[in-house]
This record gives C-alpha cells, sequence and structure tokens, in this order.
C-alpha cells in the first residue's frame, strides 16, 4: 500500500541470512517483480550468503534460486547487483564479475548470458528500463553500458567512472541519470538520447560526498532522489 504500513519477515530461521558477525540481509540485494503472480502478489529475490532466494507470499517462504551466483556482502558495500526488468515480470539479471545471469521464470533457475561483462567489477549496479524489456544499464565503477539484449552484449555510454545510474521519465526516450566519482568530472550526468550524448546536471557545486544510491521518478519528468554518505537524502527537481 505504498508504504504506509509494513510487515516483519523475520529470517533468522535461515542460515543462509546470516553471516559470521553480523546478520547480512540487512545488507542484501533484493529484486521484485514487475507483475502479479496468480495470488495476486509480486516475486521477490533477495540475495544470501550461498545465492539467491525467491519468495512468491511477500516472504513468508523462500526457495533457493537455481543457478544464481553468491553475491558478495560486507559493511560497505552499496552496489546493486541485482535487478527485475520492468516490463517482463518472469526476467530478472544479476551481474557479478564478469558475468550476466538471466532467469526468465521469475528467479528459479538463472543462466549465464555473457561471460564478458565490461570491466569486470564485483560489485556493479544494473537497471532496467521500464519502457523496454531486455534494455538494462550497467554502472561499474569505470564505465557506463548500455544492453538492449538481456544482457548478451553491451555499449559503452560516454566517458565515466560511473557508480550510480538510473531511468526516469521522459518524453521520447526514458531519461538516463548518471553520477561520475572520478576526480575530474564527479557530479550527476543526464543523457535523453539512450546514451548517445550527455549534459553535466548544475547542483549549485554540491557532489553530495558521494552518492550510495539513486533512483528518478518514473511517472513525473524530471525528479530525482537520491541517497548519500553521511549528507543525508535528497530530491532534484529538473528546471
Amino acid at each position: 500500500n505504498g508504504g504506509v504500513t509494513w510487515t516483519y519477515r523475520d529470517l533468522s530461521g535461515y542460515s543462509w541470512a546470516r553471516g559470521k558477525t553480523q546478520a547480512v540481509h540487512i545488507l542484501s540485494h533484493v529484486a521484485v517483480s514487475a507483475d502479479l503472480n496468480q495470488n495476486g502478489k509480486p516475486t521477490v529475490l533477495i540475495s544470501g550468503n550461498d545465492g539467491i532466494y525467491y519468495s512468491d507470499d511477500l516472504g513468508a517462504n523462500w526457495t533457493k534460486c537455481s543457478g544464481a551466483p553468491n553475491i558478495e556482502h560486507g559493511l560497505w558495500v552499496y552496489d546493486t547487483t541485482m535487478a527485475s526488468d520492468r516490463i517482463d515480470g518472469d526476467t530478472f539479471y544479476v551481474s557479478f564479475y564478469r558475468y550476466m545471469y538471466v532467469s526468465r521464470d521469475r528467479g528459479r533457475t538463472f543462466t549465464i548470458v555473457s561471460s564478458n561483462v565490461p570491466d569486470g567489477q564485483k560489485c556493479v549496479q544494473i537497471e532496467a528500463s521500464p519502457t523496454e524489456s531486455g534494455t538494462v544499464i550497467l554502472a561499474s565503477g569505470r564505465g557506463a553500458y548500455i544492453t538492449r539484449d538481456y544482457g548478451a552484449t553491451f555499449t559503452e555510454m560516454g566517458d565515466f567512472e560511473a557508480s550510480k545510474v538510473t531511468f526516469g521519465m521522459g518524453e521520447e526516450n526514458p531519461i538516463i541519470y548518471l553520477f561520475d566519482k572520478s576526480d575530474a568530472k564527479t557530479g550527476l550526468y543526464i543523457s535523453y538520447d539512450m546514451g548517445v550524448n550527455w549534459t553535466k546536471m548544475d547542483t549549485n557545486g554540491n557532489n553530495f560526498c558521494g552518492i550510495t544510491d539513486m533512483d528518478a521518478a518514473k511517472d513525473e519528468l524530471g525528479v530525482i532522489y537520491i541517497s548519500t554518505r553521511n549528507r543525508g537524502a535528497f530530491s532534484i527537481k529538473l528546471k
């Protein structure tokens, strides 16, 4: 109901949900299907210590996904390596090291569709298009890339050290927002043509001291939300 009320799910009974020194599920990666199952509930994926698990009943029960990798967790891991396709409710993506994994059966099984993901970083962010199934953008920490064939091939977008990317509502195409973490180009960038051309956004000299997460409104043009490392959360409206 849009966050009005919340239901707690106790994961302490699952051995995969606990690390050696801390409850890892507080730092797990989560993805939610774009549509609902026949029971009226979405499929939810969550990463554990020994793989990825799915639930069709809002977390009451969890089953391990077949073929999915073990995603690295840790106290300072802010990156998101798992996403759901925003058009096809059956499809989920996981990027880890040089491999792109895709599930086309609501997380039951994952297969490797590419063993040559650019840069090969352990922790990357992936974000699925809100308008086109199979289109995913990836921030590797070194570069920014787009795939339009479910992760089989990637094309570089600009010259960035991209650590965060997201899609927002656009006119002809969805808008892509990107955070470049390099010393020379630190800042937020925007593309109206699916990553072909980029413009640096004017943020009044604020680089937000590092962005830990970023999203953009899918139903309102030019609205971005960011969270930062020890500097709070911000919403930005393009002029």
